[in-house]
């Protein structure tokens, strides 16, 4: 099996990864708090 494929998907995905959290950042679309703070907001989300 060859992962030449594989390998060189996964660096298009880390690529899409980082130019989406670049644009997030530029447009303040993030969080910024605590680990109990993001623990409760994402379990409050979940329910």
């Amino acid at each position: 099996m060859d992962i030449k494929p594989h390998n060189e998907r996964r660096e298009c995905e880390l690529e899409v990864a980082l130019l989406e959290s670049k644009r997030d950042l530029e447009s303040g679309s993030f969080f910024s708090e605590s680990v109990a703070d993001h623990i409760h907001r994402i379990t409050d989300e979940c329910t």
